[in-house]
């Protein structure tokens, strides 16, 4: 069990906000053989969060348990994947894999972020799972094996490993942070219509 030798049988709950994200400008460069979409955005953080918790313990053989709370009105039960399907629960099954650690986790998501709204959601919440992990045990996963992890769950998942104003461009994974982003005040008006990644970038595939 790489890089947790030295801990307890089981920890206090870690807590991590998973924040929401405004593409301030998108250009959509075209599709790649691969069916991803090449573009070049500017993704700026928002206070808006999901909040993520992790607990957990040592164990003969690693397992995820994962549950959600709806924090938001407008949010219901069904709108958000439960269970193995949730990426938070992906990405932290893609962890303990990768890292070959034997532990007892127990995830939970309180859920504000609407679904399907193009504000990243379900991609922050896996990168808040992988940076809480890699803070918790360091020395689990080679330099970078995070990263690739999160590409492998979502191009999106990238920026969230260090949530930052950056200019974002490939299909997601490349990220270069920005300093010059002033403090920014935004209305978000949700009409409650859900908006299909795939169906969005639909008219550039030509």
């Amino acid at each position: 069990m790489s890089g947790i030798a030295d801990q307890s049988a089981s920890v206090e709950p870690v807590r991590i906000a998973a924040p929401a994200k405004l593409n301030l400008g998108l250009r959509v460069l075209g599709r790649r053989s691969d069916g991803y979409h090449r573009i070049e955005s500017l993704f700026v953080p928002l206070d808006l969060c999901d909040d993520v918790e992790i607990e957990w313990q040592r164990a003969p053989a690693s397992s995820v348990c994962f549950s959600i709370e709806l924090a938001d009105a407008d949010l219901r039960p069904g709108d958000v994947p439960g269970g193995p399907d949730n990426l938070a629960a992906r990405a932290a099954r893609s962890f303990l894999d990768a890292a070959g650690l034997d532990l007892e986790l127990r995830l939970r998501l309180r859920k504000r972020i609407p679904v399907a709204a193009g504000l990243g959601g379900g991609s922050s919440d896996a990168g808040a799972v992988l940076r809480a992990m890699s803070e918790l045990f360091p020395s689990a996963l080679p330099a970078g094996e995070a990263r690739r992890l999160a590409l492998e769950l979502g191009a999106d998942v990238c920026f969230f490993l260090d949530p930052r104003p950056a200019l974002v461009s490939g299909v997601g994974e490349i990220v270069t942070p920005v300093d010059r982003v002033p403090p920014l005040a935004f209305l978000l008006a949700n009409p409650g219509v859900s908006l299909s990644t795939v169906a969005v970038y639909r008219p550039y595939d030509g």
